[in-house]
């Protein structure tokens, strides 16, 4: 498993943040549709989200994505191993036709 530093990680939510608001991110809302357990620590989880968009009229649309998780469930609480989504969220945004 791939672990990564304390800095490393609060870099790269730095610059995710960064790139979110500039998209014009309000919040997002992420509902899991299937679970397939992988063994008996890990299982991945299908999910659809819904991420709220400001654009620059001031009008919040939703963009709506899938994502695919891992996750760890060995100790008290899910730990998310990675996260997988194919999609480029400008690219989402017009091929939905929110741009």
């Amino acid at each position: 498993m791939l672990a990564l530093e304390k800095n490393e990680f609060l870099a790269g939510i730095n610059e995710r943040k960064e790139y979110l608001e500039a998209m014009g991110f309000v919040s997002v809302n992420v509902y899991p549709y299937e679970e397939v357990p992988l063994n008996e620590n890990y299982t991945m989880v299908k999910t659809r989200g819904r991420m709220a968009i400001k654009k620059q009229d001031g009008q919040v649309v939703a963009l709506v994505h899938d994502a695919t998780y891992v996750l760890f469930l060995k100790e008290d609480r899910p730990k998310m191993v990675f996260a997988l989504s194919h999609e480029d969220p400008m690219k989402m945004m017009q091929d939905q036709g929110l741009t």
